[in-house]
């Protein structure tokens, strides 16, 4: 479980994702972390879901929620209906 793992003090990686015109979704993939929290932090939109592979399990973005993951788990966003989306993306590394 993420719970239990022990993460570096040092060696996060933050940075910021947006979604528009330019960039509606992206393909699947997986993080160069051990745990990743992804936080919409911005945005008027629909659609654009998070979803996890293989399960293909689904989890509409709004502002304010976060989602916490293993790195390694491969994870795409589906493309943005309308409007822009901006997500704040911080990568946690392992000790």
């Amino acid at each position: 479980p993420i719970a239990g793992m022990r993460l570096a003090r040092t060696g996060h990686h933050a940075f910021v994702v947006g979604y528009g015109p330019k960039q509606r979704s992206l393909a699947a993939h997986f993080d160069a972390s051990a745990v990743t929290l992804n936080v919409c932090i911005g945005g008027r939109f629909t659609g654009g879901a998070l979803v996890f592979e293989p399960e293909q399990i689904a989890f509409e973005q709004r502002i304010g929620r976060a989602f916490v993951h293993r790195g390694a788990h491969v994870h795409r966003a589906k493309p943005l209906l309308s409007g822009t989306r901006t997500n704040l993306v911080v990568w946690a590394k392992r000790r």
